[in-house]
């Protein structure tokens, strides 16, 4: 059977599944497998893509996800929440059939602590697989579009295991903290190696809402370095999941990020500095969308790397549109021009490639 026919079938096997225990996630009270408090949510993100190098005019399954949550309650007053992602996935550029996997995304559970409640303050603690306190990625889900934030070549990890605590300073400051392992989801690693804090405000104007934040980060990451043999630059799956070939190196980083919102404008994004070891490093990351008709929107995107290593750089630049039918399904298109150099190379070995991707993203 082709395999656009099994992603199909697969999908539509897992939409009859869950079809009966669908919930609406703003209202714990209409959803029950066991009791009256679970919610459960799927996913399926198909992509075709055309490339002009590496794997070309390929369909495949980048994400099939089921999403489940379940309030944690202390005399009927909820308190936290488990919650369990579950994915197969297919990354498009690992080599072989061993690249399609099934693994756990984020995967934690986290509760109020009962502190601080007389000024308004939350702290919720988290342990678990969830995503590092940095940056855009503390605030900022990215794993089901098709353009990602600095993640993959300024940190090399994107979810991780650990602890964290998040809340609110009297009502005013946003905080998240975490300390975790470095080595990505669904990997074992005694004590945890990485530490990150980012300090966050929301605030709302005449001129929009704006989100804006610092973060700090000091540990041991994965290495992130563009591949000497393919060219391709470092790339996380969907699930944030670290094949960790180039072994690990101290970080250290200082992380600007920033979210604006008015009307039909929305604009992104981040600055990060610091070091590899001896090396500094430094890159930045935005976007912008425009709503310019119901469901239609336009979208374009700016990301540069310096890997601190001679030469060495990734940048990338991409436009596209969005079509949303409701809130269930989406069809977005990007065309990127990406531009690779790998370390002290020559003009001539630098890799352009010229990608086209179309996602076909359900949700249900």
């Amino acid at each position: 059977m082709p395999r656009i026919a099994v992603n199909l079938l697969l999908a539509l096997l897992l939409i009859g599944w869950t079809a009966p225990l669908r919930a609406d996630p703003t209202d714990l009270g209409k959803s029950s497998i066991i009791d009256q408090n679970w919610i459960i949510d799927g996913t399926l993100d198909e992509r075709y893509r055309t490339a002009s190098t590496g794997r070309t005019d390929q369909v495949y399954t980048n994400d099939l996800e089921l999403d489940v949550q379940h309030p944690i309650t202390l005399h009927d007053i909820r308190q936290g929440t488990v919650f369990l992602q579950e994915m197969l996935e297919t990354p498009p550029d690992e080599p072989g059939p061993s690249r399609t996997a099934l693994r756990l995304g984020e995967a934690y559970a986290s509760y109020r602590l009962p502190i601080l409640t007389e000024t308004d303050s939350t702290a919720y603690i988290k342990v678990g697989q969830f995503p590092i306190a940095a940056g855009l990625t503390a605030v900022y889900d990215t794993h089901l579009q098709i353009m990602q934030n600095l993640y993959d070549e300024g940190l090399g990890v994107r979810v991780d295991s650990g602890v964290g605590v998040d809340g609110r300073f009297y009502g005013v400051l946003d905080y998240k903290a975490s300390a975790t392992t470095g080595v990505g989801p669904d990997r074992y690693s005694s004590g945890p190696r990485v530490v990150a804090f980012r300090l966050g405000h929301l605030f709302a104007t005449d001129v929009g809402a704006f989100n804006v934040g610092g973060s700090l980060l000091a540990g041991e990451l994965p290495v992130t370095t563009i591949n000497p043999n393919t060219f391709y630059s470092p790339s996380l799956p969907s699930s944030g999941y670290v094949n960790p070939t180039y072994g690990y190196v101290q970080k250290s980083r200082m992380i600007g990020d920033g979210q604006w919102t008015y009307k039909g404008y929305t604009l992104r994004g981040e600055a990060m500095s610091g070091a590899d070891g001896d090396n500094s490093v430094y890159g930045y990351y935005l976007d912008g969308e425009y709503r310019f008709a119901p469901g239609l929107t336009a979208v374009a995107y700016r990301k540069f790397w310096d890997y601190g290593i001679g030469n060495s750089t990734s940048s990338d630049n991409a436009g596209g549109i969005n079509i949303d039918y409701g809130n269930n399904f989406s069809i977005r298109g990007l065309y990127e021009e990406r531009l690779d150099t790998p370390n002290n190379a020559q003009p001539f070995k630098s890799q352009l490639r010229h990608l086209f991707t179309i996602q076909a993203l359900a949700r249900f």
